[in-house]
C-alpha cells in the first residue's frame, strides 16, 4: 500500500490527494467521488479542505476533479465503510510528509527565521504545558481512586504519626471518637472524606476499617495548606 499511494505537494494548497487518485485506489468511478465530495462542500467552510481544480483529459477537454487535504481526506473517508488499511495508510503518510516538509523549511530571511524560532518556542511550551496537564490529571485520578491510611497521609503532611493527625483533626473539630474509633463531624460525614469497612472478628468482636478517600486527602491537605 505504502508504494501506491500518491500524495502531492502543491505549492498553493500544500499537501493534497487528487479524487481521482482516490477514485482510482477504492475502484470507485471518479464521477462517484466527485458526487459524493461536493454532498460534503454543501456544509460551509469546507473549501480550503476539499479544493476544487481541473485537469485535461484525453480529449482535451478540461474536467472536473478535487484535491483533498489531509483533514478532507479525512472528512471524506469518514463517510465510506471498510477501507480502513487504506484510510491508515494515507493518514499516516499525511502525518510523516507533514514532519519531513517541517524539518526540511529554510527561513529565506531574518524575520522568517525568528519567526520560526518563536514559532519553535512557543511550540516547545505548548507541549510542556500539554505534559504537565496530563501528569496532573493522570495523578488525580490516581488519588481519586485510591483510599489512603491515616498513617500515609500522617506521613505525607510531615506528622509524627497517626495518632498525631488524629489528635490534631480532634482539636480543630473534624472529629471525634466514638466506641475507640475516629468519626468526622456532622459538618463533614457526608461529603465522601471517608471510607469505612465494617470486620467481624473470629471472636465476634466488630471493628472498622476507616481509609480516607481522594477527596479526604485533598481535603486534609489544603486545610494544612500542603501542596497536593
Amino acid at each position: 500500500m505504502t508504494d501506491l499511494i500518491k500524495i502531492e505537494n502543491n505549492k498553493e494548497h500544500g499537501l493534497v490527494v487528487s479524487s481521482r487518485v482516490v477514485a482510482e485506489q477504492l475502484g470507485k468511478r471518479h464521477d462517484h467521488v466527485i458526487r459524493d465530495l461536493e454532498v460534503i462542500l454543501t456544509t460551509p467552510d469546507l473549501g480550503a479542505l476539499i479544493i476544487h481544480s481541473e485537469y485535461k483529459g484525453g480529449n482535451g477537454q478540461m474536467r472536473k476533479e478535487y484535491f483533498l487535504t489531509k483533514d478532507g481526506f479525512i472528512l471524506y473517508m469518514f463517510n465510506i465503510q471498510g477501507h480502513n488499511d487504506f484510510k491508515l495508510a494515507y493518514i499516516n503518510k499525511f502525518n510523516e510528509m507533514e514532519k519531513q516538509l517541517k524539518e526540511l523549511y529554510v527561513p529565506k530571511s531574518l524575520p522568517e527565521a525568528l519567526r520560526a524560532y518563536a514559532d519553535a518556542v512557543e511550540e516547545k511550551e505548548k507541549q510542556k504545558l500539554l505534559a504537565i496537564e496530563k501528569q496532573k490529571t493522570i495523578d488525580m485520578l490516581v488519588h481519586e481512586n485510591k483510599l489512603y491510611t491515616t498513617t500515609e497521609i500522617a506521613k505525607e503532611m510531615g506528622f509524627k504519626s497517626a495518632i498525631a493527625l488524629n489528635i490534631e483533626l480532634g482539636e480543630r473539630k473534624i472529629q471525634f471518637k466514638a466506641n475507640g474509633t475516629w468519626v468526622l463531624y456532622s459538618k463533614y460525614s457526608d461529603l465522601g472524606y471517608v471510607s469505612i469497612k465494617q470486620n467481624v472478628l473470629d471472636t465476634g468482636k466488630i471493628v472498622y476499617d476507616r481509609k480516607w478517600t481522594g477527596e479526604g486527602r485533598k481535603f486534609l491537605l489544603e486545610m494544612f495548606q500542603i501542596a497536593a
